[in-house]
């Protein structure tokens, strides 16, 4: 599946392997593409700000939504038979939203129990890409663009003499990691 936005650009990509020209472009775009959906995997969410309609189950006082940070929250309904008539939408008076953790609180009580009783439109996700991201997307497809120029995919070393050949664990490099960690959401 395709990453909801393009986590590096092409000029911080070249600029950080010190590229110039566009002989490298198409295979550096194909990269970009290839560590935003990646890195979107592996934080377990989709980055880009987007209008979401969401169902959650009912039974909580909380919800927490997919995509964050919320920057508003349209509508909220509540109805276990799944209608969503205007009669069930839930007044903003009658709840909070904490934006930057993708939570939405009642102020009061419980939303109603039942599989897919709660609808949630929103709007969520990042306007623009937070620098952290940017730098774990361009460090990635330097690592990938650099390996590919060293042989086949990741080949450290070789013999000709009875041949031999090494290879490196296809792991991301730690500091790519380390930059994304705050944004991985938590597996249960």
């Amino acid at each position: 599946m395709a990453a909801s936005m393009d986590l590096t650009t092409l000029d911080d990509v070249k600029s950080y392997l010190g590229i110039s020209g566009n002989g490298s472009d198409e295979l550096l775009g194909t990269l970009i593409a290839a560590a935003s959906e990646a890195i979107e995997s592996y934080c377990g969410r989709k980055f880009a700000s987007a209008a979401v309609v969401e169902y959650h189950d009912g039974g909580h006082t909380f919800l927490v939504l997919s995509r964050f940070p919320v920057s508003s929250v349209s509508a909220i309904y509540t109805d276990p038979s799944g209608r969503f008539s205007p009669g069930t939408l839930v007044p903003a008076s009658c709840y909070v939203v904490y934006g930057e953790a993708g939570l939405v609180v009642l102020t009061s009580g419980v939303f109603p129990a039942g599989a897919r009783a709660v609808k949630v439109s929103y709007t969520g996700g990042y306007a623009s890409v937070p620098a952290d991201i940017g730098q774990a997307a361009t460090m990635l497809v330097a690592t990938w663009y650099t390996r590919s120029r060293e042989g086949a995919d990741g080949l450290a070393s070789q013999s000709v003499g009875s041949y031999s050949a090494s290879f490196r664990e296809e792991e991301w490099p730690a500091q790519v990691r380390a930059l994304l960690r705050g944004y991985r959401l938590a597996r249960v």
